[in-house]
């Protein structure tokens, strides 16, 4: 859903090569918009050639089912990630045991403007890691320093941080997992920066930092056959 007019946009992938012959879970990781008053958040509908070259179409209804994964956008393009919440599993065949859910039929009767985008379309991708030129530390926290402004991530690795400890990186706030390592990095929104501050609770410690890197992204064109 565009935020500024209201229009529903659609794209479709190609996962043909990602398919396996018995079994599949197709996962879409969203982010719900800030600001649009309906409870229409999104739909998907699964479709192409079966093995004997029949056309078949399974759309996203109540059987389908979502759950939500502890990470949120927030004002002033800043994050909030719940490692906790992280499950290796959940792109697993298996999701009963994952907590999953049915998703509710929209009680909004709105009809929206729709707009099917074409296969290429443009997109974001990592061009490349930066190392820090200099790191300190104060009483403020831990200063990281690039050497120059890039638009992108800032991706660190922790090393025995205590579960529900949190870290502030920029404008991601972090929830440790608890485990031996740990990386964190923001999942639906960048930005523009030379230099970060990271901080943390009482439990957080300099030395739990192994490294830290900038990933710098860039826009292209996309073809979203690619996938």
């Amino acid at each position: 859903m565009a935020h500024s007019n209201n229009t529903a946009q659609a794209i479709s992938f190609d996962i043909t090569r990602f398919l396996d012959e018995q079994y599949n879970t197709i996962a879409i990781w969203y982010s719900p918009i800030e600001g649009i008053k309906t409870d229409k958040q999104i739909s998907a509908c699964y479709s192409g050639l079966d093995y004997d070259g029949k056309p078949f179409s399974h759309f996203a209804d109540g059987s389908w089912n979502c759950k939500t994964t502890g990470m949120y956008t927030l004002p002033g393009n800043e994050e909030y990630i719940d490692g906790r919440r992280k499950n290796a599993l959940w792109k697993s065949t298996d999701t009963g045991n994952l907590d999953w859910k049915n998703p509710c039929t929209s009680s909004d009767t709105t009809h929206f403007t729709y707009i099917l985008n074409t296969s290429i379309y443009p997109s974001q991708h990592i061009v490349k890691h930066l190392e820090p030129v200099n790191i300190s530390t104060d009483n403020l926290g831990t200063h990281v320093d690039f050497g120059r402004t890039f638009t992108g991530w800032i991706r660190i690795t922790l090393r025995e941080a205590k579960m529900g400890e949190e870290i502030q990186i920029g404008g991601l706030t972090y929830i440790c997992t608890g485990e031996m390592d740990e990386q964190a990095c923001r999942k639906f929104t960048y930005d523009t920066q030379k230099t970060v501050l990271i901080t943390g609770d009482s439990d957080f410690k300099p030395e739990q930092i192994q490294s830290i890197e900038g990933l710098e992204i860039v826009p292209y064109i996309h073809n979203s056959y690619l996938y």
